[in-house]
């Protein structure tokens, strides 16, 4: 389907200014297993020159630990770093929770636990020797005013990252997804 939506719009004349890329919302904790969303990233990976943007959330997760930690359903760090990070992936993980926690290595800073256990995720990727590139977080303050803004989630993220210098970036971009519309 992006194969087909970017040809279209290459042959319409607006290839140059507009281009498709997949998604997908991988969440552990809402019962999708490992082994079917991995098949999805796989198989979107194989049909297409795209990439696509995991949107998705670290449930359960580790906070404070990046040695391949547990998560929600059976799922692993690891796994989590590879359908967010291989071949056509990128992450840009949710980072709705308001709760403030505090880096390991700056006290001073407040981020909270869904950055954290991105933070994690992508530590243990430096343990792999991969290097995960985040777009930016994307939070739901549109259709949740008890959430992040787009500038709260964007500001956890990288204090989270920045903790630690291995993993130290500057995302992209401040996003928030609407519901029902």
């Amino acid at each position: 389907m992006i194969n087909s939506i970017n040809s279209w719009m290459a042959g319409n004349g607006s290839g140059s200014q507009v281009y498709a890329y997949g998604a997908i919302d991988s969440e552990p904790g809402f019962g999708a297993t490992y082994a079917s969303t991995k098949a999805w990233a796989d198989a979107f990976d194989s049909a297409t020159v795209s990439f696509y943007v995991d949107y998705g959330s670290a449930d359960g997760c580790p906070e404070r630990i990046y040695s391949n930690g547990p998560c929600n359903h059976g799922w692993t760090q690891a796994e989590e770093e590879y359908v967010s990070w291989h071949g056509a992936a990128f992450p840009m993980p949710e980072v709705y929770t308001t709760a403030v926690w505090h880096p390991l290595n700056h006290p001073t800073w407040v981020t909270d636990a869904m950055a954290l256990q991105w933070e994690m995720i992508a530590l243990y990727g430096k343990t792999i020797n991969d290097s995960m590139a985040f777009l930016g977080p994307i939070t739901e303050h549109a259709s949740d005013s008890s959430t992040n803004t787009p500038t709260q989630g964007y500001n956890d993220l990288w204090y989270a990252l920045n903790d630690d210098s291995r993993v130290a970036q500057s995302p992209l971009y401040e996003t928030d997804i609407q519901h029902g519309y």
